[in-house]
């Protein structure tokens, strides 16, 4: 959607940064409940689309956070939800006396984090190097009680950005990971794209070597990066060899997904390069 002349109306985050408005437009939304719903929505600057509690009320909508799904009173039919486990920084006070506060205020995005930058603050970028002509797969079936969910999902890494509608000569099917969380990760089968990948050699490190680097220590913690393969792009000449041919089209990733047979070296690059020169690291 093209962004018009900013609007003379102006919409403000729960941290107070403005957010970028550009008028307004008149959308039918398909929920796959199968009625229309046509609503007039605000056009701002946002990192995904947002329905309000207006909206909900006024089509007679109800969240199911027991059974993550979207249940049309009128009908009662539902359509599956994907529930994001992105936890928001939230900086309710800030003391005038401590010493950053003042970065908090140069640097207002950093407390309004979005799933993937707009642009990386680093320079490693993946590389997907093949010989050969490109290799093709048909889409394969899903299960009924599958589909609704993948599809979902498909919609949400499409708003994200991580994944575009794709022209690609290349494909790869579809195959489904079921998570811990009773959600589900549609990724690549790219076993025939990876048997024509050249190795990258970048050093993996030995996982006894980080036990014996845990030898004597009594207190412990750890980062779980959110989303942390999709925060490397992949090379714009290389993002078609990605493409995944789905029932409902073919798509390509624009940041790096899982089944690529190098993503682990080129993550771990990426986490030499961020942790380089700290004395903790190796």
């Amino acid at each position: 959607m093209n962004k018009s002349p900013q609007s003379n109306f102006s919409l403000f985050a729960a941290n107070n940064i403005k957010i970028p408005a550009y008028g307004m437009v008149r959308k039918e939304l398909n929920l796959g409940l199968r009625r229309p719903f046509i609503w007039t929505f605000i056009i701002a600057d946002v990192s995904s689309p947002i329905i309000g509690a207006d909206f909900l009320k006024h089509f007679n909508l109800l969240i199911d956070l027991k059974k993550k799904r979207l249940v049309d009173v009128e009908t009662s039919l539902f359509t599956p939800c994907v529930f994001s486990n992105i936890v928001q920084s939230s900086i309710l006070t800030v003391d005038a006396n401590i010493s950053f506060k003042n970065i908090l205020s140069e640097y207002p995005d950093l407390s309004n984090p979005s799933l993937i930058s707009k642009s990386a603050l680093h320079g490693t970028v993946h590389h997907i190097i093949t010989t050969g002509p490109p290799v093709t797969a048909r889409p394969r079936r899903l299960h009924p009680k599958l589909y609704d969910a993948v599809k979902v999902e498909f919609e949400f890494l499409l708003a994200q950005g991580i994944i575009r509608p794709s022209k690609s000569p290349w494909s790869s099917p579809l195959h489904v990971v079921p998570k811990s969380d009773s959600t589900v990760r549609p990724v690549g089968d790219y076993r025939q794209l990876n048997s024509v990948t050249d190795f990258d050699s970048y050093p993996m490190p030995y996982l006894n070597d980080f036990a014996h680097a845990l030898n004597g220590k009594r207190i412990f913690s750890k980062i779980d990066i959110f989303k942390a393969f999709h925060q490397i792009p992949i090379a714009e000449c290389d993002i078609p060899k990605t493409a995944v041919t789905t029932l409902w089209g073919l798509y390509e990733y624009t940041h790096l997904c899982f089944g690529l047979v190098n993503a682990p070296q080129i993550f771990m690059r990426f986490m030499h390069e961020v942790l380089r020169g700290l004395p903790f690291s190796s």
